[in-house]
């Protein structure tokens, strides 16, 4: 499968735009890139629907963003009831409001413009894979970069390494899709996504984030089991040979001893258990369970430290976030917000899924929507409840399928035309 290089200048525009903004997402250093995508994005958007999108009511209506919808709602509950209504209206619009209502309606209208074109959804797909994967080349070109500096400058040590743990959810997020498009493009290009998996991977394990571990490892037996991802065995085993080879050189280095003491603690969570963080935010959800207390983490913060000076045995006295997404916002919105995110959740399974066996004859598409359900397992299911993740990729994952709902009503539709 391969994208035509002779394409109306329309038709490149519109899928150069895709292509950087995907390209781009959450690679630290290409904010004023991004910025500027995001307008071209939004303006061409605004373009296609003054130029009509059949069926676009089905952008709305389906399990997924339903179940956005009610997520929207909670957050905005737990900003009407927060002391601090205005900071959580500032810190919700952004990851939120943008992140996963705006931004997915502009892609797929976008991407549904491309249809219009006369793209095949195959094609569309596989850009929107390879757009993905250079996200993680970018991840990579910046850790590297980093380890360079550091390496150069006042020495390399087990903090230096590490320092790119708190952008791992980019990371986890690149990495399915970078294995997916190993297969879908030319052989000549299928080895750069190699190196760049097994780069990803690489840091992964560098980072010193056992929830980052557990997550790549989901994500590695996820795509074990599904066999349409069509990653074969030769290419499985160069790229882990790739990641071998590079962790062993860290592992021949003054760090193997911080992250063997690392290994060697295996997913200890006396820090979280019991007093530890998850029991002290239970703790709070327990004072205040219906209601919650307010989006925001400063008022999270706020109110952990508020209840901490009369919890002497809470083993964390200053509060560090909830490292969990679910009791996060179950902390926020009480159990309006608790049945929002499983809410949520089970939409975004159940409606990929409902995809998945629409698709069954479009392999690309197929890869397409196992990738995303591979990033979003090993994200918001693993390392979401390790980590409150933000909600950026959450909205790029919904971005990248939303436009599928349209065209599966589309091709039922003509296939119903046909038959009559």
């Amino acid at each position: 499968m391969r994208l035509h290089h002779r394409l109306p200048a329309g038709d490149r525009l519109v899928a150069l735009i895709l292509f950087v903004f995907l390209a781009s997402r959450d690679v630290t250093g290409l904010s004023a890139l991004r910025s500027l995508i995001e307008v071209l994005l939004f303006s061409a958007a605004v373009i296609e629907l003054i130029r009509g999108v059949k069926g676009g009511s089905r952008l709305l209506i389906n399990p997924v963003f339903l179940t956005v919808s009610l997520f929207i709602l909670s957050v905005f509950f737990a900003c009407a009831i927060s002391p601090l209504p205005l900071a959580g209206l500032c810190e919700m619009q952004d990851p939120v409001f943008k992140g996963i209502v705006l931004t997915p309606l502009a892609l797929s209208i976008c991407a549904l413009g491309l249809i219009r074109r006369g793209w095949a959804a195959d094609k569309v797909a596989l850009l929107l894979i390879v757009a993905f994967s250079f996200s993680g080349l970018g991840h990579l070109i910046w850790i590297l970069t980093s380890y360079a500096g550091f390496f150069l400058g006042a020495g390399f040590s087990a903090k230096d390494i590490s320092f790119h743990r708190f952008k791992m959810y980019a990371v986890l997020a690149a990495f399915p899709f970078a294995l997916t498009a190993i297969r879908c493009i030319p052989k000549r290009w299928a080895w750069l996504m190699v190196l760049v998996s097994a780069g990803l991977a690489t840091v992964t394990i560098a980072s010193n984030s056992r929830g980052a571990w557990l997550a790549l490892l989901i994500s590695v037996i996820y795509f074990s089991i599904v066999h349409r991802s069509g990653i074969n065995r030769k290419i499985v085993f160069s790229t882990l040979s790739v990641v071998g080879l590079l962790f062993s050189v860290v592992a021949l280095t003054p760090l193997s001893d911080q992250i063997g003491a690392r290994l060697s603690e295996g997913f200890n969570t006396t820090h979280r258990i019991g007093n530890g963080i998850w029991g002290a935010t239970m703790d709070m959800i327990m004072q205040n369970p219906w209601r919650g207390y307010g989006y925001g983490d400063e008022v999270y913060n706020r109110t952990y430290n508020a209840l901490a000076a009369n919890r002497p045995g809470w083993l964390v006295l200053e509060s560090r976030g909830a490292h969990n997404i679910i009791l996060t916002h179950w902390v926020a919105a009480g159990v309006f917000g608790l049945g929002a995110i499983l809410a949520l959740y089970a939409g975004f399974l159940a409606g990929t899924w409902r995809l998945i066996r629409a698709n069954q004859r479009c392999p690309v598409v197929l890869d397409l929507l196992h990738a995303c359900i591979a990033a979003f397992i090993s994200i918001y299911l693993v390392r979401g409840q390790f980590e409150t993740e933000r909600w950026n990729v959450f909205g790029i994952l919904v971005s990248i399928i939303l436009w599928l709902f349209v065209l599966r009503e589309k091709s039922r539709s003509a296939h119903s035309t046909s038959a009559s």
